[in-house]
């Protein structure tokens, strides 16, 4: 695209070289095209978005006039200039490419969070169509084409607000939906889903969210899931219902997800709902208020409030964030709109279009208590829109008790490689490489994970910590000690582990050979072959390699340390919190750092050896991290900038 781009202004600029405004159009639409690519939430990246808007914006406003206004420039050869313009917008390009900026910044401004990140957007995104307004009155290109959220519904009525004092005191009405010739009979739109067999129902329970649904909706499909043994109901008393029972055959039941697939399997309808964990089913339902949020706001799946059996309301809305191995939960929204909030995930039932349910299923291997967040996890991966509308009401179990029990979580964290889980109400669970069944692939462009990286910084721990308690002097280096300076951990691109330890404490710490292999480590002492004389009238060298869980760490030897200078002068040895353990490291380990790698440490590049480098002393560059060989996933690096530490310890919402 770079390179059409070029051959485009070239062109443009070549017939039109004395009519500057034409070419401060084609350097606008390359400044924006570059922004485009370079588009981030981040803060700086939104920032520099609007000054590349408003800056060039304003240039071309300016050149326009003094073009215009030149004695030089006749009306002809300003005709002329418009006619150049014309042209390249008619090739495609320059209306594109303004439609393209500007659809992203859309993108951008529905997806982020922080206030100011959405004002910086939203002022672009006014520059834009300020650019755009000119370029239609001045150069009577008209024809760009707008992306139109759609507004009115396809199957429900639109409604109308009819006031505050409308249906006062009591409120049950304010909405009221206008007359039009769309509507559809709702049992022609929705059927409802109903599993009570894992966990299971109480006969009296199915008994009233049935009897509930036959109050409100009386000719809507059910399809219902139940243990025919612990809970038989007689089905001829509902009309409209059909029932899956649980036995499988052999002995084996289904699982939630099995079951929940089965019942889905029986939809014809467009859209269905998931009545999971209701207690009662009432009219504060509003499944035309759902179709209707569905519809005119682009969701595939809505939701609403839940009441649990003691009174307790709640919106029904968190947020989550998997990123780096760990997965974030937080009650609330950012976002609303026609009195509905974004979310992404749902706390109790909601109303899903049956094609995009479908679509993401859910996971056959999952019991109830994580079912749903892996559904929710899927959905957002295929960029579901995901609404909660307070305004209906579902009367649902209290399952809040489920969030302490580390256990139910672990098939989640398998399944998606989550490390941390945090949950909504505070609660955090770590789970290890064996839980969530981790390989600790090293690949280029992806992030170790964090209980892989736990296992290297064990070992380096351990041996500073037999170091210290053995009075040898040992130090952080290279990559080591880079990550200790800017993480206060292993770095989580790194390959390896680097150790110094002083030359003369060489037989001492190869002594200490069992304090290793007692933990299972593999200790390789080079010998004093090694050793070589002499540096600065003292020996020299030494190497022990230590090997174990997937990783290697090299330990050579220096025949003069800081940690020793400073002991002399009757000082500490330096230290710097790595992996929750301070551990000795050069005098300075920030001017250490600095000179070893060069210019703008503190950005990040990947390991020399994941960059194919012929060693670790090539240049150190940070341009950026390669692209990711599984994009999307969640531990790839390219969804960072090469810079920061903050976003490397455990994104939070």
């Amino acid at each position: 695209m770079t390179m059409l781009l070029g051959r485009k202004l070239f062109r443009c600029t070549r017939k039109c070289l004395e009519y500057m405004t034409v070419f401060i159009i084609c350097i606008t639409v390359q400044a924006l095209l570059q922004s485009l690519y370079s588009l981030s939430i981040e803060d700086h990246a939104v920032t520099k978005q609007q000054k590349s808007v408003d800056d060039v914006a304003t240039q071309m406003r300016t050149t326009h006039a003094s073009v215009t206004n030149s004695p030089v420039i006749n009306q002809e050869k300003l005709e002329t200039t418009r006619a150049c313009a014309l042209n390249e917008y008619r090739d495609g390009l320059i209306g594109k490419m303004l439609q393209n900026v500007k659809s992203s910044l859309r993108e951008v401004n529905f997806y982020a969070r922080e206030k100011e990140v959405v004002r910086l957007v939203q002022q672009s995104l006014g520059s834009i169509n300020k650019l755009m307004n000119y370029l239609k009155e001045d150069f009577n290109i008209t024809d760009f084409e707008e992306y139109v959220e759609p507004k009115q519904p396809k199957n429900v009525c639109p409604e109308e607000y009819k006031g505050p004092l409308y249906d006062f005191p009591f409120r049950n009405k304010g909405f009221e939906p206008i007359k039009c010739n769309t509507s559809k009979p709702l049992h022609t739109l929705v059927s409802i889903l109903l599993n009570f067999q894992e966990p299971a129902g109480t006969k009296d329970r199915i008994r009233t969210v049935l009897k509930g649904i036959e109050r409100t909706y009386p000719k809507i499909t059910v399809h219902l899931a139940i243990d025919k043994v612990t809970t038989p109901i007689n089905v001829s008393e509902f009309a409209n219902l059909t029932v899956l029972t649980n036995y499988a055959g052999q002995g084996q039941f289904r699982t939630a997800g099995q079951i929940w697939n089965l019942l889905l399997k029986n939809v014809t309808t467009p859209y269905t709902f998931i009545g999971r964990d209701l207690t009662h089913f009432t009219n504060d339902t509003r499944f035309e208020r759902l179709i209707l949020a569905a519809e005119t706001l682009n969701a595939g799946i809505v939701g609403g409030a839940g009441r649990t059996p003691n009174g307790h309301w709640s919106m029904g809305c968190h947020q989550s964030l998997l990123k780096n191995f760990t997965l974030s939960y937080r009650s609330g929204y950012f976002r609303s709109q026609n009195e509905c909030v974004f979310c992404s995930h749902l706390t109790g039932p909601f109303l899903a279009e049956t094609k995009a349910l479908r679509k993401v299923g859910f996971e056959p291997n999952f019991g109830s208590p994580v079912l749903f967040e892996g559904f929710f996890l899927e959905a957002q991966s295929r960029a579901l829109r995901i609404l909660s509308c307070p305004d209906a009401m579902f009367h649902v179990d209290d399952a809040s008790n489920k969030y302490s029990k580390r256990e139910l979580f672990i098939p989640l964290a398998a399944r998606f490689k989550i490390n941390k889980l945090k949950h909504a109400n505070g609660i955090i669970q770590n789970y290890t490489c064996k839980e969530t069944q981790e390989m600790c692939d090293k690949r280029t462009g992806v992030a170790v994970a964090p209980c892989c990286l736990e296992k290297l910084a064990d070992i380096v721990k351990l041996f500073m910590s037999v170091c210290e308690e053995n009075n040898i002097l040992c130090e952080l280096e290279e990559g080591t000690l880079l990550g200790a300076v800017k993480l206060n951990k292993v770095l989580p691109w790194e390959r390896d582990a680097d150790l110094a330890f002083h030359t003369a404490n060489y037989t001492a710490l190869s002594n200490l050979k069992g304090e290793f292999t007692k933990r299972g480590y593999v200790v390789d002492n080079k010998g004093n072959k090694s050793i070589w004389c002499c540096a600065d009238g003292r020996k020299a060298g030494g190497i022990i390699h230590i090997t174990g869980e997937g990783w290697s760490v090299e330990t050579r030897g220096s025949h003069m340390m800081d940690s020793e200078l400073l002991i002399l002068e009757g000082m500490s040895p330096t230290k710097v919190f790595y992996a929750g353990q301070w551990v000795a490291v050069p005098r300075n380990p920030g001017l250490h750092a600095r000179n070893r790698y060069g210019r703008e440490i503190y950005k990040h590049a990947q390991h020399w050896i994941a960059m194919r480098k012929a060693n670790g002393y090539e240049d150190y560059k940070t341009t950026g991290f390669t692209s990711c060989p599984t994009p999307g996933h969640h531990a790839c690096l390219d969804q960072y900038l090469a810079d920061g530490n903050i976003p490397f310890e455990g994104d939070d919402l």
